[in-house]
């Protein structure tokens, strides 16, 4: 059964583990339920074609594939698979989100940390001084991973290790480490999606939240201005681990020049604040943000790439806040 009068194109933008991007664009169909004869049914398409459905069957992803069809489904198949999108020659499949505390996977490669390199970089940040257990503790690594991770960055002129049982681990500079950690830093493969709405960008990020639930976080611009304003934001991009459809929450699919919200669908364990980034967060805020926000690394990161006017002086006064706090905080 097919909503009413509900297709739109829709862009997607995916970016690969080694920062490449490719964009396709796809008419976009909804349903309700998906049955193979539906999709036997379709009416032939002039370009690529993208299902949004709430429940799929595999005789019904069978169909899609023999079409050569991308979906998306609410609810999962039984493997856990949630959707295939075809881009150009490459298929990405998309499965349910790992833990926010799994075990890094393979290496990523030379001169790109690996998952668990940039949350032991994040915690230290954040804690200032710390033992290898309470590090452990808080990235949920093992302690055999972490202490590989501190081995490695110990060569780091902004971390030393105080003598005593347990040692602890101490960030004698702050700039330097984030500096090292932007450097190093690459996004995981990702998929964007783009939309536009005349209403006002609060209430665009409040109406996506809405509709993505709780695994949401929102960076750049309007993130900097919840903790310390400084410029108005002219777009707004938000986290999330699966993917959504934000047109009935009243935004519509747009190209990516045209867009006011980008939503991008990650596993980035670098994304999610932790608790030690939360109370970060808490203390660089008068008040309390009206919607989540993502890690203030990745925060500044996506700032420093923003397209918006005063982006960049926006991300110097958010690198300032965040680093006289943290230095007023290591030394307390």
């Amino acid at each position: 059964m097919r909503a009413p009068d509900d297709r739109a194109d829709l862009e997607l933008t995916v970016t690969a583990g080694d920062g490449a991007q490719r964009t396709e664009r796809y008419d976009v169909k909804h349903f309700t339920v998906l049955k193979p004869s539906t999709v036997h049914g379709m009416p032939h398409a002039a370009g690529p074609v993208l299902v949004v459905t709430r429940r799929v069957s595999p005789d019904s992803v069978e169909a899609l594939r023999v079409g050569g069809h991308s979906w998306v489904s609410l609810h999962p198949l039984p493997s856990g698979l949630r959707g295939e999108l075809r881009i150009g020659d490459q298929l990405l499949e998309l499965k349910p989100a790992p833990a926010l505390h799994a075990e890094a996977g393979p290496s990523p490669g030379p001169g790109r940390p690996g998952t668990s390199t940039a949350q032991v970089m994040q915690e230290l940040l954040w804690r200032g001084t710390v033992t290898q257990s309470e590090l452990t503790s808080a990235t949920g690594l093992s302690q055999a991973r972490v202490s590989q991770v501190l081995n490695k960055l110990a060569k780091q002129p902004w971390l030393t290790a105080a003598g005593g049982r347990p040692v602890r681990w101490r960030v004698t500079n702050v700039n330097d480490l984030v500096d090292h950690w932007l450097t190093i830093y690459r996004p995981t493969k990702s998929v964007a999606t783009f939309w536009y709405s005349l209403e006002s960008l609060q209430n665009q990020v409040q109406a996506a939240i809405r509709s993505v639930g709780p695994s949401a976080w929102v960076s750049g611009g309007m993130a900097a201005d919840a903790l310390v304003p400084w410029s108005v934001p002219q777009s707004a991009l938000i986290y999330t681990s699966s993917m959504q459809d934000l047109s009935r929450s009243g935004l519509v699919p747009s190209q990516v020049g045209e867009a006011s919200l980008q939503l991008v669908i990650t596993q980035d364990l670098a994304v999610p604040p932790s608790d030690s980034a939360k109370r970060v967060i808490k203390a660089l805020s008068s008040t309390e943000p009206a919607f989540p926000v993502a890690d203030p690394l990745v925060v500044l990161w996506d700032l420093d790439r923003s397209r918006d006017v005063d982006a960049h002086q926006s991300a110097q006064r958010f690198r300032e806040a965040l680093l006289g706090h943290l230095e007023a905080d290591h030394a307390s």
